[in-house]
């Protein structure tokens, strides 16, 4: 999924993905496809989201149960948005740009949110 993040002029666009299992290193993660994991429902393909708006991440949890972390990608740099997340919450309310460790990420485009077990 894709997620354009807007500020003034810029943006970071939103399209579907699937949950994914991610491998952090280092702080960040390397994508791996695990479609037993769910599908992230909001945001969805073409949504724009201002940065420092809050949002709500939802997904449908598949096989999986647990807890995840959320991690927001762009290429192949992942950085965590919020760790040790219930699968069964469903969602997960969002300040958009700030990550766990409170950084927050610059306005762009071609940014993925991924949901992954633990």
């Amino acid at each position: 999924m894709k997620i354009a993040l807007r500020t003034g002029g810029w943006l970071i666009v939103v399209a579907w993905a699937i949950l994914v299992a991610c491998l952090p290193g280092g702080g960040s993660g390397t994508k791996q496809t695990n479609e037993t994991s769910g599908k992230v429902t909001s945001p969805a393909s073409g949504d724009i989201w201002r940065l420092g708006e809050t949002r709500v991440i939802r997904w449908e949890p598949g096989e999986s149960s647990g807890v995840a972390d959320l991690w927001l990608f762009r290429g192949s740099k992942g950085r965590l948005i919020a760790g040790v997340v219930p699968l069964i919450q469903k969602e997960y309310t969002w300040k958009v740009g700030v990550l766990e460790d409170g950084s927050t990420v610059s306005p762009d485009s071609d940014y993925e949110i991924f949901l992954t077990n633990l």
